[in-house]
């Protein structure tokens, strides 16, 4: 659903599907188009495991906090 801070990972159509809380139709229209477009789903999820690696695997993570403490020391 699209609330909190779900919308800041979720691209919809592009990493996955969006729906308005509560918005049962809209579910299950989305739940239709996955059904119907798995060739599409396939691209979004190829995207969000990419879109997750980049910004939240460990490594990653690690060097942008390094990044941010450099910066600050002026390193």
């Amino acid at each position: 659903a699209n609330s909190g801070g779900i919308a800041e990972l979720i691209n919809d159509k592009q990493t996955g599907l969006l729906y308005e809380v509560g918005n049962c139709e809209q579910l299950a229209s989305q739940i239709e188009y996955a059904i119907y477009h798995k060739e599409e789903c396939r691209e979004m999820i190829v995207a969000a495991k990419k879109y997750a690696i980049n910004n939240f695997e460990l490594s990653h993570s690690g060097e942008k906090v390094l990044e941010v403490y450099r910066s600050i020391l002026k390193l």
